[in-house]
């Protein structure tokens, strides 16, 4: 008899249990591939690759230094939703100016500047273009230097993508 009660007690707590167990975080995978909307809100996911600019570096202050391209992620709103960094051979980093000109002129040095190639309204950098990154009044590369730049985001400077390193030479 003891055993009979025992039974009938273990069965009556599974059945207390019965959807309990069940794991539904995890969404269903959309059977049409498209698993958009199972991406949190506000994560994009941004690559960047960093290249010498093709101009040599010189002992001029206004060099273009390198050229980093935008392979993935969404438009970026410029200069609102970005900040680009420059660390010039370990030195201290710089935070770069937008220059609208693309060429500097228009940045109150001495800094770093960058551009885009973009004069609609608003300034958008899309996927496949390229930023080009230069000096204004000031000489950070005579010759050969390592560079790291890093696109941080406008607000919470939160770093999109990875630290990008490169040469100019």
């Amino acid at each position: 008899m003891k055993l009979k009660s025992m039974m009938i007690f273990v069965m009556l707590l599974m059945m207390g249990l019965s959807g309990c167990l069940d794991d539904d975080s995890e969404p269903e995978p959309d059977p049409n591939g498209d698993d958009d909307e199972n991406v949190e809100p506000g994560f994009d996911i941004y690559n960047f690759e960093i290249d010498d600019h093709p101009e040599p570096v010189s002992s001029n202050n206004n060099d273009q230094l390198v050229l980093v391209t935008y392979n993935a992620g969404d438009d970026i709103q410029i200069p609102s939703q970005i900040q680009v960094e420059l660390t010039v051979d370990g030195h201290s980093m710089e935070i770069c100016q937008y220059s609208s000109q693309g060429d500097g002129s228009d940045v109150d040095g001495p800094m770093c500047y960058y551009s885009v190639p973009d004069d609609s309204e608003p300034i958008l950098w899309k996927v496949g273009e390229q930023m080009t990154i230069g000096e204004v009044e000031m000489n950070y590369c005579e010759s050969s230097c390592n560079l790291q730049v890093e696109i941080r985001d406008g607000e919470s400077e939160a770093l999109m993508g990875e630290t990008l390193t490169g040469t100019a030479e």
